[in-house]
């Protein structure tokens, strides 16, 4: 009766293998929007800032902006996007050489005042951040 038992749970297993297995793969990701933007302030391109789009529901997607303040964010490495619907975003720039000075008023990032709302295809969104907000 005992290896019945474990017979039955065994096969219960491999009934459930296909299943884990299954669970990331592309055609599971939920619909995305891609995302891009400049982020300024005062004007001047930002760069080397996070900038974190936060969905109502669902994983957040984030990117860095370049020398040029231009970013692309993704909701995992090698998946550009952010899941459609509304979103806070959080832009944060820290100091060099591990310095954890944020550069960026409080209103854009931990009391974000930022919000976007992605839509499915191609979306940009640019932030012209303030020095003093």
């Amino acid at each position: 009766m005992l290896l019945n038992s474990r017979a039955r749970l065994g096969a219960l297993l491999l009934c459930l293998l296909p299943l884990a297995i299954g669970c990331g793969r592309a055609d599971d990701l939920p619909e995305l929007g891609q995302v891009s933007g400049v982020v300024t302030m005062d004007g001047k391109p930002v760069a080397e800032a996070s900038v974190v789009f936060i969905p109502e529901n669902g994983r957040p997607s984030n990117g860095m902006t370049d020398n040029d303040g231009r970013y692309t964010v993704y909701l995992k490495p090698g998946t550009a996007g952010a899941i459609i619907g509304t979103h806070r975003v959080r832009i944060s720039q820290f100091g060099e050489d591990g310095d954890t000075t944020e550069r960026i008023p409080a209103a854009y990032n931990e009391q974000t005042t930022l919000t976007a709302d992605v839509k499915p295809g191609e979306n940009t969104f640019d932030f012209a951040l303030k020095s003093k907000p």
